[in-house]
């Protein structure tokens, strides 16, 4: 649980850091009790700067001790994924996202 901001990626991983609030300049995402998700993203269709962020709202539910399914609106729709959890510390997370193979978006 808590709050976490983008700090890199590799091709299929990301990396945060842990952070005392929700970042709302950069890709970060919050997992709070009750299963309460909050994502801030890029909120257009474009990659090119500028980018604008917005918060998206939504839940989560541990499918297994490294896994989270992730259930968000997303540009008025919802999306679905699962976070892997690659690597976790108090400081730092490591994670993969992949779409479920019966996702409705």
């Amino acid at each position: 649980m808590g709050y976490w901001v983008n700090s890199g990626h590799t091709d299929s991983t990301k990396f945060f850091k842990r952070t005392g609030e929700l970042e709302t300049d950069t890709h970060a995402f919050a997992i709070l009790r009750d299963g309460f998700f909050q994502e801030n993203k890029n909120s257009g269709w474009c990659l090119t700067p500028p980018i604008h962020y917005k918060v998206f709202n939504g839940s989560w539910k541990e499918i297994s001790t490294d896994t989270l399914l992730i259930t968000n609106e997303y540009r008025g729709e919802v999306e679905e994924y699962y976070m892997i959890l690659k690597y976790v510390s108090l400081e730092s997370l490591e994670v993969k996202k992949e779409i479920p193979e019966n996702s409705i978006k």
